[in-house]
């Protein structure tokens, strides 16, 4: 039973990433240029901080562009506390 629940999860997961992937070129290059724009942005953000504040969440400033090309979507789309609250 296990084998037959596993096989079912796996092909309705290749059904979903199919159903995604038959977006036209322009949805495909929109996604690509919001994460590119949301790369950007948190990088900005992440530089901003002082050394200390990077040290406390334990990241280096040099690592910040590995670091920040390394997340997901779903990280990408967080924002800092600063920009939220910036008068």
């Amino acid at each position: 039973m296990s084998i037959y629940i596993t096989r079912e999860m796996i092909d309705s997961s290749i059904r979903k990433s199919k159903a995604q992937m038959n977006g036209s070129i322009f949805t495909v290059l929109f996604r690509w240029a919001r994460k590119q724009l949301q790369r950007r942005s948190m990088i900005f953000d992440l530089q901003a901080m002082d050394d200390k504040m990077l040290d406390d969440i334990g990241i280096r400033r040099a690592d910040i562009p590995r670091l920040v090309g390394s997340l997901g979507d779903r990280d990408l789309r967080m924002q800092s506390m600063g920009r939220t609250y910036r008068t």
